[in-house]
């Protein structure tokens, strides 16, 4: 006869692991709601897509900076090279 095998325990809910790797999703919804809640427009097609306009400017230098870490090379300048390519393009703006 073989011995009777334990029974499988279910392991405890962690809480601090659920935060943990949960928290800043949670942390964000709720600034969601509670800025819904708080203002009329904050869910707005307009507000969207505003929001969405002014993050693709990091999101075009992010998708860079990855394929240049991914190569090998690290370049740290791209906030500058921003900066400077914003001033020179504001200036030849300026002047017509």
């Amino acid at each position: 006869m073989t011995p009777a095998q334990p029974a499988t325990q279910i392991p405890a809910f962690d809480r601090r692991a659920f935060l943990q790797r949960f928290g800043l999703v949670f942390s964000f919804l709720l600034l969601i709601l509670a800025l819904s809640l708080l203002s009329e427009r904050f869910l707005t097609s307009a507000n969207l897509i505003n929001i969405l306009r002014q993050a693709t400017i990091n999101g075009i230098i992010s998708v860079g900076m990855t394929l240049v870490i991914l190569t090998g090379g690290i370049d740290l300048s791209v906030g500058s090279v921003l900066a400077l390519s914003v001033t020179i393009g504001a200036s030849l703006m300026k002047q017509g």
